[in-house]
């Protein structure tokens, strides 16, 4: 679980397979007691039946149905980190994030692990001082390098890290915001909710389902309900409904230790809800916040870390937190499906699982493929595969697939053989030599059979059965069921293994693994050392598991398997042993094992010797443990008691209400709870009532099981007392033995006894049939019978014929022969001396190779003669060999007669023969033998040896032993020559591998040795030898000089690379080498590091990611793997002030550039180049030079140009950081009300030099163009400059303008050479009636001009060419002016403005100076049908003008000046029409009359509408143009309107906003106005209003007044001199305008600008 492993499953080793006999078949108990030795080391194994055992299938497939388990697989094993992950998602949901799973490597990252891993670790700030990230990351799988550690840290600390202080209780004053932002492709994490899905309660409060008869509870799922009360929600969200959860241990959460007010319990007020339960405050109620689950008040300030926003969705309370993180988990258990299946349809249904999940038949899956596959969903978290699992299902209720007896199935004759099977599972428990046959009750599970349906995937996990007893199981048909189990030794073990990996799950279900429902991986245990072992059982086989052997297993596929326990007498011991661990569990008995033990003491006659003799010590042991515990009783105070039959109570009634365990021969109870009892074990925890009241209710008193152990006792003694005897009579001494009648004795008390066959039975039977053998054979013995045995070959006729063969013979046959004729030759010549002495003096010659072997047998001996035998004359016939001379016959021994073969001087040539050819053998070998143990000193050369081996193949030495290790040492000693010479010559050796190829390989320094040692071990002296010494002892110099080097922590590559350079010149295969290269890689990686590092301006990103990938291949070492923690620590800082940086440099808002400088001096002691800190401290910089250039700027009160100001405000932008002057710049140009709309060659505007003014010489300035124009105007330094450009622009269009009407007015003038000139838009000559431009003076047809009918009379016409665009009234360009100057950025355009103002104001000066007086009741007439014909020369073409011009020749260079600069003005002027017209009537008298008196009519009454003002004075010698004359009635009748308006709506007066009097600012500007108000040029009207009359307020001084309308009308007052009443609606100006800014009308600002 917390353990990586790889993606493989390696399958454990193969548990034991017996395949009995028919014979071992016959007795199951009897075969399982004979392989259980070897069985219990692994604790399953598989049994084939012998071949043709094949039960028929009984079960009732028809009426059998079943409702399966529903298994999820990744919960079985990963339930545990599915719990874990439920937990942080909720976590973070209930702080209003959503839990997203990161992706580190490309696959899911599993944070439970890391959990774990940092823990055990010692935390995350451990982890993180230490720099153990890395390890971490190894650990955890993944591949070293690629600071996947960076990462892993990233992601604990942005979801993980939050959480654990919130589980240890940590105070988060510190701790950052818990926030989690999620990468896009991450996955959403959806909560598994197990405890929503669980089938089972935990163990305090679900019963046993394998239980007796007596048992009535099962298993059942409950949702206990919890008591709500039902608050509304007082939050924004008013109306949702939240439930008040039940107490639970709550983690204690550090909050703001603020003093508060203890409050009183109870329901709060409604006071007490908007009270933050912090601070105890009730101000700042937006920011307040309401929990969704206690309805406590908090500030959102208040909380640690403090919220910034209301979050989203439902929101809870650190207490609320901590209840709900810290509610227990819930005991595990499988749901049941909600089909129910017959044994078709889910067949059905898990073939086509099976074959849908691998795409191929079901038959053709192999089982390393599933299995694989298993395991592999097992232990992921993203892949939920769901199967479904038949199991327990009673066979009592179906029928079990063994045919039964009196069962509805009926077997055919030949079949009935398995109703009485021992293999039959439905008689296997209940077998005489089984235990459970003495438990009464039918226990389904363990007495009956129960069935298992599976389907692929479904599991059976990790358990022990109940009691630790056996288990068989047979697999009737289908698929394989693979199997994994654990010897009963390794019990605790893999328990402890098991609660270290997932402690998690024991807390809630402490009996965890007696619940069937997790599993973990085989490999997982194996590692921790467990020894786990598997097998495949297959249709047709049985299982078995021996007593507290945990297995474990899933099936391939649909099969059909039964299964029941059974107890042999070996179990007993654990049986008891079992109850005591089931005690300290609390967990339930299936059975009582005092009561069993007790049924089988009632009858202790009838049972085998072996199951009473264990039953015996286990009686024993409980009579002893039920004496101590009724003695402890006494003592406590229990003297009340009273004999119970606890037969007759169902199991339930009996149980200890504290460890659940089944009492039987005693237990406690109490009046005041009659239903209670307990054991004695638990005598304190029955109730709070005294000792004395208690009562000991017992089955038996002690007295009354003493028979019961006594007739055991007898039983199991009786075999005891005879097995001594026997081993007595066996072990006796020589004077203590018994008779053979006695054995016997003892053989028949065992079969009269019946005791059970044991080893000690079977030996004695052995030692009677071999001593009934040797009486037979003694008494043979002693009966006279004898074995007479005839020689079978003469043995001296054999040597005498090898003798005579003597050259051709091996030497070692040779020697052995000739000793052998010695001693012949000694044994005969001493007979025939013993046969002289007799008498026997007669002697002959006889070939005995002529006579049959019967006919020259010794008659006594039977001995076959050949070199001599004694016959006597009275029986030729019979003869005897010299050993027994008197056994002849009666006659004296001088009638004997010697018959021989050989004189004993024709045996000397052929024993001389022998020797000769043996004895120079034997010299030849001393000499060798000589040369070959000779010591280091005495050794020969080479070349005798091979002399001796010369002289042994001329003498034709036999191949013996000795001559064959001569050979083999000249051999190797040649081999070593030419081996030693190749090493000395430079060559290696090849050598064939185990692979089957050649390979060159050098010798190994070993090797190296041996063969060094070889050669000085050798009988023989080698040359070469001296010369590879002499290179072993530079081998091992090279050696000590790497140990040397190689101890120290890291040393130089140079070092390295010299004693490189050494060993390679030793031609020896050295394995200092490839540690040498691999620390030389080690070295020069370091020196780069440290390199890299010595010159941190190199030292990039993508240099330290690059040196990482480069140290990852290296192999670990104590200085690399600390340069590389430095470096991935480095890289890890890097990135982080990287990131940090780049979102400083991002940030909205802005960081100040303290800020940014104060993290600056942090990276400043960074060692890297990091691009985005070197930007950071660019634009540091850069807003340093910014601040430096905007102070300058505004150094000394000097007001910033446009262009200036807005070309430091967009350098402003350009700079991420916040720049405190860049607010008010950016607010000086947004004043600016008409942005300029750059076009045309402005774009191409190049940026200002600094110093490209001198300003002690004037530089000359180009104005030919526009473009020209808009430059030195931007360049300007102020506005007296501009000007000053202004009118040098202005004076040339005027010199410009003068010529072009110069050339055009010459084209009219008739000369008789001139050609016709062409006029006009389209070039040609005029024609017809014409137009002629009053600026420009060219004419124009009529036709060519478009909208030439709408000619205005009175007004002089302007070509298209003059006239541009429509000029604005001066009354609207004036208020531009106005905002402009309270604007304090010069603009070019305000200087523009400025001058344009300035020049229509002189011009109206000089105007109204020399404008005649018109009489008042002069009228114009219409023109349009006066006109005067000419005729140019040239030109046969007549045409005439419309509309008549000023002539220039009559015209004053001052009036024509002043009549072209009032057609050049860019704002429409209502002088500008008097003028005119006062000069058409001057110098066109004739058309005077013509003038309208409609005209008229409108002029004057444009006249009217202006403010009323007075009449500048007139200049001497000038007509002066009458003044206009007002309207009071007018005026007067619009102000009643209004007033009476106004007074009709007199109930909303309240509404209106009436104009209040400003108070007069007193500064230098105003006092110097207020001076001059009383100049009559400073004004074009100083007419001022009453402050207390009606019309102050009630009329709007604006010329065109908009007369508004509405419950509101806003005012502004003129903060000028004129200080006149205006709606802000007539001029222009908004309510905040007004509030925040002054206005200046229009007169006050022409006033300012004629000063």
């Amino acid at each position: 679980m917390t353990h990586s492993r790889p993606n493989e499953f390696i399958p454990p080793p193969e548990c034991p397979v017996f395949e009995p006999s028919w014979e071992e078949f016959a007795d199951p108990f009897g075969f399982i007691n004979k392989i259980r030795p070897i069985a219990e080391n692994t604790g399953i194994c598989k049994i084939r039946p012998p071949p043709g055992w094949q039960p028929p299938f009984a079960c009732d497939v028809d009426r059998l149905h079943f409702t399966p388990r529903i298994q999820r697989l990744n919960e079985l094993e990963t339930r545990v980190k599915l719990n874990f992950l439920d937990q942080i998602a909720k976590f973070w949901e209930l702080q209003g994030c959503t839990l997203k799973i990161p992706h580190v490597e490309r696959k899911t990252l599993d944070l439970y692990v890391l959990y774990k891993l940092v823990k055990e670790e010692g935390g995350f700030d451990v982890v993180c001082k230490e720099r153990r990230w890395t390890q971490i990351a190894l650990r955890m799988g993944f591949a070293p390098g690629k600071a996947v550690g960076s990462h892993l840290r990233a992601h604990y600390e942005r979801i993980l890290y939050p959480y654990y202080l919130f589980q240890t209780g940590a105070n988060l004053m510190n701790s950052q915001k818990p926030t989690l932002t999620n990468d896009t492709k991450d996955k959403e994490y959806k909560p598994h909710d197990l405890p929503q899905r669980q089938s089972v309660q935990p163990v305090e409060t679900c019963t046993i389902a394998r239980r007796a008869k007596r048992t009535k509870g099962r298993c059942f799922k409950s949702e206990p309900g919890e008591v709500c009360e039902n608050k509304p929600n007082l939050r924004r969200r008013m109306g949702s409904y939240v439930a008040k959860p039940e107490s639970v241990m709550t983690i204690p959460v550090q909050v703001k230790e603020e003093p508060i007010e203890q409050q009183v319990e109870g329901e709060k007020s409604k006071v007490e809800q908007y009270m933050c339960l912090v601070c105890g405050g009730g101000g700042d109620e937006d920011r307040l916040l309401l929990c969704d689950g206690c309805d406590d008040s908090y500030h959102t300030f208040c909380l640690i870390p403090p919220l910034h926003d209301v979050p989203k969705g439902d929101w809870r309370c650190p207490k609320c937190l901590a209840q709900e993180c810290g509610k227990p988990q819930v005991a595990f258990g499988f749901e049941q499906a909600s089909r129910d299946y017959t044994l078709r349809t889910f067949g059905d249904m898990a073939d086509s699982f099976k074959s849908d999940y691998f795409n191929m038949p079901v038959h053709m899956v192999p089982t390393e493929l599933v299995e694989k596959e298993f395991w592999r969903l097992v232990s992921t978290i993203e892949e939920d595969v769901t199967v479904e699992y038949g199991a327990d299902i009673a066979s009592k209720d179906f029928g079990s697939g063994f045919p039964v007896k009196n069962g509805t199935f009926k077997v055919s004759p030949e079949e009935e053989d398995y109703l009485s099977s021992g293999w039959n599972l439905n008689n296997m428990p209940v077998l005489d030599a089984s235990v459970l046959t003495h438990v009464t009750a039918d226990i389904c599970g363990m007495k009956l059979p129960w069935l298992y349906v599976g389907m692929c995937f479904s599991s059976f996990c990790w358990h022990i059965e109940d009691h630790w007893s056996y288990s068989i199981n047979y697999l009737h048909w289908g698929e394989p069921k693979t199997w994994y189990g654990a010897p009963g030794y390794a019990a605790e073990q893999l328990e402890n293994v098991m609660k270290n990996l997932a402690p998690e799950l024991f807390e809630s279900q402490p009996d965890l693994l007696h619940q069937l429902v997790t599993i973990m991986n085989p490999n997982v245990l194996m590692e921790h050392g467990v020894p786990i072992y598997r097998t495949n059982q297959c249709a047709g086989e049985f299982v078995i598991t021996f007593p507290r052997s945990y297995h474990s297993g899933f099936n391939q596929g649909f099969n059909f398997a039964e299964a029941v326990n059974f107890c042999t007498a070996d179990w007993m011991p654990l049986g008891r042993q079992c109850v005591e661990h089931y005690r300290s569990l609390n967990r339930y008995c299936v059975f009582s094992h005092d009561e069993m033990t007790c049924n089988i003491a009632a009858k202790a006659d009838s049972l085998e010797l072996e199951l009473a003799s264990a039953v015996q010590k286990d009686m024993c042991a409980m009579i002893l443990e039920e004496k101590m515990l009724r003695e402890r009783a006494y003592k406590l105070g229990v003297w009340h008691s009273q004999q119970v039959d606890y037969d007759l109570l169902a199991d339930e009634e009996r149980q200890c209400a504290k460890c659940r365990t089944t009492c039987y021969l005693s237990a406690i109870t109490c009046p005041c709870s009659p239903d209670q009892l307990v054991c004695l074990h638990h005598i304190e925890d029955l109730c709070s009532c005294p000792a004395r009241s208690y009562t000991l209710n017992y089955k038996f008193t002690l007295a009354e099981l003493k028979p019961l152990f006594q007739a055991l006792t007898a039983r199991a003694e009786s075999y005891e007392d005879w097995a001594s005897k026997v081993n007595k009579i066996l072990k006796a001494d020589h004077d203590n033995k018994s008779d053979l009648e006695e054995l016997r004795s003892l053989i028949v008390e065992a079969e009269k006894k019946t005791y059970p066959e044991t080893d000690l039975l079977s030996h004695l039977r052995q030692v009677i049939q071999n001593a009934d053998r040797c009486t037979t054979m003694a008494q043979q013995l002693l009966n006279g019978k004898r074995q007479t045995r005839y020689c079978v070959f003469s043995h001296d006729e054999m040597t005498c014929n090898i003798a005579a063969k003597a050259d051709s013979l091996e030497l070692e046959l040779a020697s052995a022969v000739q000793k052998d004729m010695c001693a012949m030759i000694l044994e005969e010549k001493m007979l025939r001396e013993r046969a002289y002495k007799l008498g026997v003096w007669h002697s002959q010659q006889v070939d005995y190779d002529l006579l049959a072997d019967e006919e020259r047998q010794c008659a006594k001996c039977r001995t076959t003669c050949y070199l001599s035998a004694i016959t006597c004359p009275c029986s030729p016939d019979q003869l005897v060999c010299l050993h027994h001379i008197e056994d002849l016959c009666s006659c004296p021994a001088r009638s004997y007669t010697l018959n021989y073969k050989f004189t004993l001087a024709e045996l000397k040539p052929l024993f001389q023969a022998l020797t000769a050819r043996a004895e120079s053998y034997e010299d030849w070998a001393s000499k060798v033998n000589k040369i070959l143990k000779a010591d280091h000193d005495n050794k020969s050369d080479l070349e005798e040896l091979r002399s001796l081996i010369v002289e042994a193949e001329k003498k034709t030495y036999p191949e013996t032993d000795l001559l064959s290790h001569l050979r083999q040492v000249i051999q190797n000693a040649d081999r070593c020559t030419t081996m030693a010479q190749q090493l000395l010559n430079g060559k290696r050796q090849t050598r064939y591998r185990s692979g089957g190829g050649k390979s060159q390989n050098q010798l190994t320094v070993e090797e190296l040795r041996s063969f060094v040692n070889q050669l000085y071990d050798l009988p023989c002296t080698i040359r070469q030898a001296p010369f590879l010494k002499a290179l072993l002892n530079r081998v091992e110099q090279f050696q000590q000089q790497s140990t040397d080097l190689l101890a120290e922590d890291m040393p130089g590559s140079s070092a390295l690379q010299a004693l490189l350079d050494e060993g390679a010149g030793l031609d020896v295969e050295l394995p200092q080498l490839a540690v040498l290269r691999q620390r030389l890689e080690q070295a020069r990686w370091v020196e780069a590091v440290q390199e890299a590092s010595d010159q941190p301006a190199d030292l990039s990103l993508d240099c330290m990611r690059r040196l990482i990938d480069q140290g990852v291949g290296l192999a670990p070492h104590a200085c690399v793997e600390r340069t590389m923690a430095r470096l991935q620590e480095l890289l890890t800082v890097c990135e982080h002030w990287e990131e940090k940086a780049h979102n400083m440099l991002t940030a909205r808002p802005r960081h100040s550039i303290e800020t940014l400088e104060a993290a600056i001096q942090e990276v400043d002691s960074i060692p890297a180049y990091l691009p985005s800190c070197i930007q950071l401290k660019d634009c540091v910089s850069r807003a340093r030079e910014w601040i430096m250039e905007a102070d300058a700027l505004q150094a000394g009160g000097r007001i910033p140009g446009l262009a200036a100001l807005t070309e430091l405000v967009a350098r402003a932008r350009g700079i991420p950081v916040m720049l405190e002057p860049l607010t008010r710049l950016e607010s000086l140009v947004s004043e600016v009300l008409c942005p300029r709309c750059e076009t045309g060659p402005q774009k191409s505007k190049s940026k200002k030099p600094k110093d490209a003014s001198v300003p002690c010489k004037k530089v000359e300035v180009k104005l030919d163009s526009l473009f020209d124009v808009e430059k030195a105007l931007s360049t300007s330094k102020d506005t007296a400059s501009a000007m000053a450009t202004l009118s040098d622009v202005h004076q040339k269009e005027l010199e410009s303008l003068s010529m072009l009407r110069t050339s055009n007015e010459s084209k009219f003038q008739s000369s008789p050479s001139s050609v016709a000139p062409t006029v006009c838009l389209c070039h040609t000559v005029p024609a017809g009636p014409m137009l002629q431009c009053e600026l420009c003076r060219d004419a124009y047809h009529s036709g060519c001009v478009p909208g030439f009918k709408d000619i205005q009379t009175g007004l002089p016409w302007l070509c298209p060419l003059c006239k541009r665009s429509e000029k604005p009234p001066l009354d609207k360009v004036l208020p531009l002016l106005a905002s402009l100057q309270r604007i304090r950025v010069r603009l070019p355009e305000g200087d523009a403005l400025r001058y344009v103002i300035e020049r229509t104001v002189r011009w109206q000066h000089k105007v109204q100076q020399v404008l005649p007086i018109q009489h008042p009741n002069g009228k114009a007439r219409n023109i349009s049908g006066i006109a005067s014909s000419q005729t140019l020369v040239g030109s046969n073409s007549s045409f005439y003008m419309l509309q008549p011009c000023i002539p220039l020749n009559e015209l004053s260079a001052e009036l024509e000046d002043l009549l072209v600069e009032g057609l050049l003005q860019q704002v429409t002027l209502p002088e500008l029409q008097p003028l005119y017209s006062s000069l058409l009537n001057r110098f066109l008298p004739s058309q005077n009359s013509l003038q309208s008196s409609e005209h008229d009519h409108q002029y004057h009454i444009a006249q009217d509408r202006s403010p009323p003002h007075r009449s500048p004075p007139h200049s001497k010698g000038q007509d002066a143009v009458p003044e206009t004359k007002k309207e009071p009635e007018k005026l007067e009748k619009n102000s009643k309107r209004r007033l009476e308006k106004e007074n009709m709506e007199g109930q909303q007066r309240d509404k209106i906003k009436k104009p209040k009097k400003k108070k007069p600012k007193m500064n230098k500007e105003r006092r110097r106005e207020e001076k001059q108000t009383t100049s009559p040029s400073n004004s074009l009207s100083d007419l001022s209003y009453s402050d207390d009359s009606e019309e102050d307020w009630s009329v709007c001084s604006a010329k065109q007044c908009q007369q508004p309308e509405g419950n509101e009308v806003n005012w502004v007052q003129c903060d000028g001199s004129c200080n006149q009443w205006f709606h802000q609606i007539c001029v222009g100006v908004s309510a905040e305008q007004a509030e925040n800014e002054d206005y200046i009308c229009v007169s006050c600002a022409i006033n300012d600008l004629t000063e």
